[in-house]
């Protein structure tokens, strides 16, 4: 089992080429609008950067992910999305760059066997889908770093890979965040895993315009994607979206809600980074508050209506940088929290 596991990674894993021209027999019509592809590597047609969310930005941040505008002209889908936002890594690294990607990163990649509008138009049977979800340990990496044409030609498969928010931005609860407008989904912090259950609704919309089939969907993922891939097993909200899962080197288990909306303790030791120590860092800073102490008591004096506005009017990096200052002894992986609606309790 293990080398069937690294032989298919390996496989999986790869760099491609952007900038390619458009194929005519790419073209597809979705709910959203027309899109069209590229020619790829063993003998399959690939879209790249289709959005499957509105992008999570300014009053956006911190919810969950919302249908994604139509357009009206073809999508160019040839070039592949910015990353989500992140720390440098050596998997995106760009020389000289503190931070990397975009909080606007909630696109996709769809890749297919060469069949032209013909051959869709035959009724031939629907091909099975995959939707692959990369790893990073929820704090970085990218869907464009993995190549799957080889796996979709030599098994007649359809492989779509996506991507979410990581980090704090991607999993983070703080009591400033939830009003009374506020749906269970927006309070439960799983933003992250909310992106992935809108990937699969994406899926069940639109796959069948590929030629694949809506009814036959496995998600799979290595390490963080594993983890991912174990959390829309066990959310209700994923419910008749997938129909088999794989899970590579992932870990089953949650964070701590209790955890994850305090300060850090005395003694530094939590398993789950703090949402108000996050705010206790940003604050100091930017110099508005010379000591935790300082910063305790002007978090707690500002309403939570001044203070959500507050943190998303911040730079992504700020937040990263804070939680990245925040982080307790023996922190584990940034994971899902048992909300009771998007994981069970």
């Amino acid at each position: 089992m293990r080398i069937i596991t690294i032989v298919l990674i390996l496989s999986f894993f790869g760099l491609i080429g952007c900038g390619q021209e458009t194929a005519k027999d790419s073209i597809r019509t979705l709910k959203q609008g027309i899109v069209i592809g590229i020619e790829e590597e063993n003998n399959t047609y690939a879209w790249k950067g289709v959005p499957f969310a509105k992008p999570p930005i300014d009053e956006l941040r911190w919810k969950a992910p919302l249908d994604p505008e139509p357009w009206q002209d073809t999508l160019i889908a040839t070039e592949f999305s910015d990353a989500c936002f992140q720390p440098p890594s050596g998997i995106n690294q760009e020389p000289g760059k503190k931070w990397e990607g975009s909080e606007d990163c909630l696109y996709l990649n769809i890749w297919s066997p060469k069949l032209d509008n013909d051959d869709l138009s035959l009724n031939l049977p629907s091909l099975p889908v995959m939707m692959w979800i990369h790893g990073g340990g929820n704090t970085i990496g990218s869907a464009h770093i993995y190549d799957p044409s080889l796996l979709v030609s030599k098994h007649n498969v359809i492989v779509v890979t996506v991507q979410y928010r990581m980090g704090p931005l991607g999993w983070f609860r703080h009591p400033s965040l939830s009003n009374f407008n506020s749906s269970l989904e927006d309070m439960s912090g799983n933003y992250g895993t909310l992106d992935n259950l809108k990937a699969l609704q994406w899926i069940q919309e639109n796959i069948e315009y590929f030629g694949g089939d809506p009814s036959n969907v496995t998600v799979f993922g290595e390490s963080a994607g594993g983890h991912n891939t174990a959390a829309i097993f066990a959310s209700p909200l994923a419910e008749g979206l997938f129909h088999k899962a794989i899970v590579e080197s992932g870990i089953v288990s949650h964070s701590s809600i209790q955890e994850s909306e305090t300060y850090l303790p005395e003694n530094k030791i939590a398993g789950t980074i703090g949402s108000k120590e996050v705010i206790n860092k940003i604050l100091m800073n930017a110099n508005r508050a010379k000591s935790a102490i300082e910063a305790k008591q002007l978090q707690e004096s500002m309403g939570p209506e001044n203070l959500a506005s507050f943190l998303r009017g911040l730079n992504p990096e700020d937040i990263l940088q804070a939680s990245k200052q925040s982080e307790p002894y023996r922190k584990g992986m940034t994971r899902v929290f048992p909300d009771g609606h998007v994981i069970p309790k």
